[in-house]
């Protein structure tokens, strides 16, 4: 059901998708627009239907041919979004920044995160990694647990919430009671 205020139309959600590849400042892989559009309650027929339309009119563009999963946005795309962003209701553009930066916040835990699932003879060897910008190790530890579900909930788990590890681990490794 469209909320008051909502998208009626194809066209309103080809602006949807303008907006958000603008204000994304970064290139964004089909699911990452869908998990933000389809919040705002739209039906996924109606964002395909807008997003192939948007390439077709050479409004948004794949970041390369060979792998055809980012998309950006063109400069006539961004020219176009910039003539129909304030048709846009205000709560659509709300809704979909919240969801835009819950999105990116992700994307930016993802690229901090590294883990690795290795068989061994005794079990699964699970390597978790949470890294700074530039490259540097801020957390690895590697774990043996005895089945593949336990490896996969722990990494699961750490590329949820990684600084949240990060500071369970340190608070189990400092016994501040030591300063009081």
């Amino acid at each position: 059901m469209i909320e008051k205020g909502g998208l009626h139309t194809v066209g309103d959600v080809k602006a949807l998708v303008l907006y958000i590849l603008r204000y994304a400042g970064k290139p964004l892989n089909r699911e990452n627009l869908t998990e933000i559009v389809l919040n705002d309650g739209l039906v996924d027929f109606d964002f395909t239907q807008a997003l192939q339309g948007l390439l077709e009119d050479g409004l948004v563009d794949i970041t390369s041919p060979d792998d055809p999963t980012d998309y950006v946005l063109t400069e006539l795309g961004r020219q176009t979004e910039e003539l129909y962003e304030t048709n846009l209701p205000f709560n659509v553009k709300k809704k979909n920044l919240a969801a835009m930066m819950s999105v990116l916040a992700q994307i930016k835990r993802e690229s901090n995160t590294h883990t690795k699932i290795e068989k061994v003879s005794n079990g699964f060897l699970v390597s978790c990694t949470l890294t700074e910008q530039d490259g540097s190790i801020l957390l690895q530890y590697t774990v043996l647990v005895p089945d593949e579900l336990q490896a996969h909930m722990i990494t699961d788990q750490f590329c949820k919430q990684p600084t949240e590890k990060y500071k369970g681990i340190m608070s189990l490794l400092i016994d501040e009671s030591l300063f009081e």
